[in-house]
């Protein structure tokens, strides 16, 4: 069981975190992009996928998974 994962599906790897990461702005034009996440955003679909993904190969037997941050 997967819950309460906040994802966002308006996330921009080049999206400024004053915008949560949903917007590019003049601050942010030379910023790194981030496929993955920004701890000041909510998870982009590309993270979830690629967690839920590594999970399923380290133990596909799981019950129950604890997602923090």
């Amino acid at each position: 069981m997967l819950s309460d994962a906040h994802v966002d599906m308006q996330y921009r790897a080049d999206g400024d975190p004053a915008s949560r990461c949903r917007n590019q702005t003049l601050n942010n034009l030379k910023k790194v992009l981030r496929k993955f996440g920004h701890f000041q955003c909510d998870t982009p679909i590309e993270l979830l996928i690629s967690a839920i993904s590594a999970a399923k190969r380290l133990d596909s037997n799981v019950d129950f998974v604890i997602w923090l941050g």
